[in-house]
């Protein structure tokens, strides 16, 4: 099922004199999801392509409304940077999408709704013999790490412009792959679960192929959903309550666990 195709029309059925009449219900509002075209599976596949699901956010997302006659879901997607201007510049409203607190991209236009779903770790996949465990930032020194292009890390900014650290942003996984398995870069860094969900999504069998925990030097950290902060007090709230009912009973979890276990 292709997100595009997600739109729910809520019918109420009205019984008089035992016959059923279906009408129209209020109108929804529609809530914006914006989602990052390709770099950010699996958290959002938006062409579909895993049978289990289109992607863990998405998921997340869509099961926050499911039971919300009053609410309706519009998907789009973008590369990072337009969705990211989109917001900035107020082209869109009452946008959700997901965010860190670490990043805080949307600062003055968004606000978190205060239920953290899943934690996140970072890893460097690398085929290199010079890297055995990574205990500081000075570990990295001396080293050229590919990394997404449009995503940020706040904690290896520091370390290359002291000059001891080349990042180079590559534009999609699988260069980052090519470019370890080939050595050209001593790794790629990203969060954990997505470098191994691409991988294997790549086929990628390099021998060599490793990865190496980097939580000393980019902490773990929580992801959350983030809504425009001009977004209805009531609005926000429904939100968070039912972010709440479904981390409470085990569904978050479940999500999470069709995409990164085998």
């Amino acid at each position: 099922m292709r997100l595009s195709s997600r739109l729910r029309v809520v019918l109420v059925t009205l019984m008089v004199s035992g016959v059923s009449f279906q009408v129209p219900a209020a109108e929804p509002s529609t809530l914006n999801y914006l989602m990052v075209d390709s770099k950010s599976r699996p958290f959002q596949i938006e062409d579909g392509e895993f049978e289990g699901g289109d992607g863990i956010i998405t998921d997340i997302v869509y099961a926050l409304v499911s039971n919300s006659p009053e609410f309706r879901i519009e998907s789009n997607s973008y590369p990072v940077l337009r969705v990211q201007n989109m917001i900035q510049t107020g082209k869109v409203k009452n946008w959700i999408v997901y965010n860190a607190k670490v990043w805080n991209t949307f600062a003055k236009e968004g606000r978190f709704l205060d239920v953290p779903l899943f934690e996140v770790t970072h890893s460097l996949a690398t085929c290199s013999d010079v890297l055995t465990e990574i205990t500081s930032g000075d570990a990295l020194k001396g080293h050229t790490l590919a990394i997404l292009n449009g995503f940020d890390y706040p904690e290896l900014v520091p370390l290359e412009d002291e000059g001891g650290l080349k990042l180079l942003p590559v534009d999609t996984y699988r260069p980052g792959f090519e470019l370890v398995t080939r050595q050209r870069v001593t790794g790629f860094v990203e969060m954990d679960l997505r470098l191994k969900y691409n991988a294997s999504q790549a086929k990628i069998q390099a021998a060599c192929l490793r990865y190496l925990d980097l939580s000393r030097v980019i902490p773990p950290f929580s992801i959350y959903l983030e809504v425009d902060r001009n977004m209805p007090e009531d609005v926000v709230g429904r939100l968070e309550s039912r972010l709440k009912q479904m981390k409470a009973e085990g569904e978050i979890v479940r999500i999470v666990d069709r995409y990164i276990k085998p």
